[in-house]
């Protein structure tokens, strides 16, 4: 039974012909009238502690070294920022608690050798370092030409999507938090997980852009089912608007939901973190999006998972390896009839347009 799981289950996964991509090099534009755009999402992203020293030191490449061909021939690349990156005369993380930390100013710049489109930056570790901190690491992503989403200078902006155009395709992507290290009135400038606040943003720029992408930062650490109050939150935002949601904050993999024929991912787990203390910290996904517009249509598809070993240097695995297999099944597992088998590469018709 498990064999033809298994056998059933990889027949429906992108086979995944990509191109290879050296890490931490910028590609040739890619040149192309095709209104279609593949997009990849990565997990929890962590520049500092150990990572960071290896920046500071001077190798700005070291956390992406190892990802192989995960970002080749993609359009979009995402994943959530977990650390602010400021420059505190060496220090990646606090002398007194290590579950305060920040990467360096230069982690902005390792973002942008590897080809990251964007992050989020709506997350629990935002003030780690406090505002200045905060402040800075916008500053630092701005110069390295990373967007960001979920925060801002000014609390009145911190739910301003930011818009990329890809391919005659328009993306606004929004992020919030459900979880705070702290309290104050900094936070403002965070966007949090405000049914109102957000709701009412995303219904401004929904006719405006070709798909709406939601990064929420929620749910209970280390636990692989999402909280009854992370399904009904973006179970509205689907309703509000919201085409795909990256779900991120456990440190593991939950599961992957079809919601109104929209594409709801819980948690995409770790990518650059090291948390060796649990077996599925260390391992995750990448997903692998393609978006298409036509004169008719709006349209969206999970084209491919992407096992991955998560860490210092995240690194992707050969889907066909027991590893691999073993973190495909997981999926499946905790996805359940949510998400079922036969629909891991789904196509949905996400918004109808008159010719």
């Amino acid at each position: 039974m498990r064999s033809l799981l298994v056998d059933f289950f990889l027949l429906l996964l992108l086979s995944s012909a990509m191109h290879s991509a050296a890490p931490c090099k910028e590609g040739p534009a890619r040149d192309t009238v095709s209104a279609t755009v593949r997009m990849v999402a990565v997990g929890d992203i962590n520049l500092g502690r150990t990572v960071g020293k290896y920046i500071i030191a001077g190798d700005t490449c070291f956390p992406f070294e190892k990802i192989d061909w995960i970002f080749g021939g993609v359009d979009i690349i995402f994943g959530n920022l977990e650390s602010p990156l400021s420059d505190q005369g060496g220090e990646t993380q606090s002398p007194r608690n290590n579950l305060i930390f920040t990467g360096p100013s230069s982690g902005a710049d390792a973002l942008r050798m590897a080809r990251f489109t964007l992050v989020s930056v709506a997350n629990n570790h935002a003030l780690d370092y406090g505002t200045a901190a905060f402040h800075e690491t916008l500053s630092n992503l701005r110069r390295a030409g990373v967007e960001f989403a979920g925060a801002a200078d000014s609390g009145n902006n911190a739910y301003l999507p930011a818009v990329v155009s890809r391919n005659g395709i328009r993306f606004a992507f929004f992020a919030v938090t459900d979880v705070r290290n702290s309290e104050g009135p900094a936070w403002r400038e965070v966007a949090d997980a405000d049914t109102s606040l957000l709701f009412s943003a995303v219904r401004r720029v929904r006719d405006s852009v070709d798909f709406v992408i939601l990064s929420y930062h929620g749910g209970n650490e280390y636990r692989e089912t999402p909280t009854r109050r992370s399904r009904e939150f973006l179970r509205a935002a689907v309703d509000a608007g919201v085409d795909v949601v990256l779900g991120h904050h456990p440190h593991v993999l939950q599961g992957i939901e079809r919601y109104h024929r929209r594409i709801v991912s819980y948690s995409l787990g770790n990518f650059i973190f090291y948390q060796p203390q649990h077996k599925w910290t260390q391992r995750s996904v990448a997903l692998l999006l393609r978006f298409e517009k036509g004169p008719a249509l709006r349209r969206v598809e999970l084209a491919g998972t992407i096992p991955v070993r998560a860490g210092y240097q995240p690194e992707a695995v050969d889907k066909e390896s027991p590893e691999g297999r073993e973190i495909l099944l997981h999926l499946v597992k905790i996805s359940g009839s949510k998400f079922p088998l036969p629909q891991l590469q789904p196509t949905y018709t996400e918004k109808q347009v008159s010719p």
